[in-house]
């Protein structure tokens, strides 16, 4: 299908244009300005790019088990205060209907939260709510599982769960930003919050299609209409119609859009700086290389270090202002 690959290219061009326009507004500003302008072809609800293992002829058996083997991946109270009003164990302060579908209670079904910055007494995560015995007894997570845990069937699916690679909501939020900040074209808020509107749904449907496509996830919430996951923008912690940090509420939004993509959450913690945090500003920006081109590769290692100034963490790629 040309017109969907014609899509995916201008999507691809908007998306990085947009990552890159504080570094080099010269060459990122003439793209969002003829996507935007001309209103060119780019994917849209129900035209998310992903890799499908049962389409393609593969299992994602990876994933299952790195969350096996790795053990202690538990919700953290960020993410947690981005899905509800309060702390309550019973989760009944959850707004978002995708609190259900990227995690589920501990061992007792209580929504706890492990701390983003716990303190030295606090109690670490155990029990073993990823191990594959759950098959056959999905409620066996581990006495130890005191913290709430990745909805099991999430990471358990080898099969019908996608791998994502573009959504529809990623690009949705990115023109939210685009007109919000007058990039390029003409400033408008009701532009911004009308895309950002569209962001959020596309996202709440696009993660409730994974649990309703999934070939083994029983223990699923209910399936919600459209009406009803539109009802959901209208929630005080979600509505950019009543929010004055309207900006920082996109941000919020796309960054919760990637809980499967940190990639993509990590490049924009590191372009805005504005995406949810708990703690100090992050000044973290990119891995070391290893010892071995240091070793092995000398003159190349020396050349990029002395462009760089330094190989540490806190070195900022190419494409973040200085």
């Amino acid at each position: 299908d040309l017109r969907r690959w014609i899509k995916f290219a201008n999507s691809l061009r908007l998306k990085h244009a947009l990552r890159m326009v504080e570094k080099d507004p010269d060459d990122a500003l003439p793209i969002l300005i003829e996507i935007m302008e001309n209103d060119l072809d780019v994917i849209d609800d129900g035209e998310d790019i992903v890799m499908m293992p049962s389409e393609q002829g593969w299992r994602n058996e990876g994933k299952h088990w790195s969350f096996r083997e790795h053990r202690n991946l538990r919700m953290g109270s960020n993410i947690w205060r981005t899905l509800s009003e309060s702390d309550d164990l019973s989760g009944s302060g959850i707004f978002d209907p995708r609190a259900a579908i990227f995690f589920e209670g501990n061992t007792d079904n209580d929504w706890a939260y492990f701390p983003q910055i716990p303190e030295d007494d606090t109690p670490p995560s155990g029990g073993s709510p990823y191990q594959g015995q759950r098959d056959a007894n999905y409620n066996f997570k581990g006495a130890g599982n005191i913290y709430a845990s990745f909805n099991y069937y999430l990471i358990r699916d080898e099969n019908t769960i996608p791998e994502i690679l573009l959504t529809a909501s990623e690009i949705h939020f990115a023109k939210a930003e685009i007109y919000m900040r007058g990039l390029g074209i003409a400033q408008s808020t009701a532009q911004a919050e009308a895309a950002y509107t569209s962001g959020v749904v596309a996202s709440m449907v696009f993660w409730q299609n994974i649990f309703l496509n999934s070939a083994i996830w029983d223990n699923h919430p209910p399936e919600l209409t459209y009406g009803q996951i539109f009802g959901k923008t209208n929630h005080p912690e979600i509505s950019i119609f009543i929010n004055d940090n309207k900006l920082e509420l996109i941000y919020k939004q796309r960054w919760l859009d990637n809980f499967r993509q940190p990639w993509e959450a990590f490049a924009l913690l590191r372009r805005t700086n504005l995406t949810p945090r708990e703690g100090a500003a992050n000044d973290f920006f990119r891995f070391t290389y290893p010892p071995s081109e240091a070793e092995k590769n000398p003159e190349h290692w020396s050349e990029q270090v002395a462009k760089m100034g330094k190989d540490d963490t806190d070195v900022k790629v190419w494409w973040m202002r200085n």
